[in-house]
C-alpha cells in the first residue's frame, strides 16, 4: 500500500465517524482525531527532497572569520 493510499484509509475511517457518529463514539471524536494526527506525525512523514539538504564544507576557521562552501540543488 502506498503512503497516500494509507493516508486515504486513515482519513476515510475518521471521516465515516465524523459524518455518522454513534452514541458510543460521539465522545471519542477528539481521541480519534488525535489518533490521526499522531499517525501523521509518526508514520506519514514528508520525505525531504535533496534541495532541503545543503552540503556545507568548512574550509577555514579563524578567531574572527570562517570560510565555507555551501552546495545545494536547485530545480528549474
Amino acid at each position: 500500500m502506498s503512503r497516500n493510499e494509507d493516508l486515504d484509509m486513515h482519513w476515510n475511517g475518521l471521516k465515516r465517524v465524523l459524518e455518522h457518529p454513534d452514541e458510543r463514539l460521539e465522545f471519542r471524536l477528539d481521541d480519534l482525531s488525535g489518533n490521526l494526527i499522531d499517525w501523521l506525525d509518526n508514520e506519514y512523514k514528508i520525505i525531504p527532497g535533496p534541495w532541503k539538504d545543503p552540503v556545507i564544507e568548512i574550509k577555514q576557521v579563524s578567531a574572527e572569520t570562517w570560510k565555507c562552501i555551501i552546495t545545494w540543488i536547485i530545480f528549474a
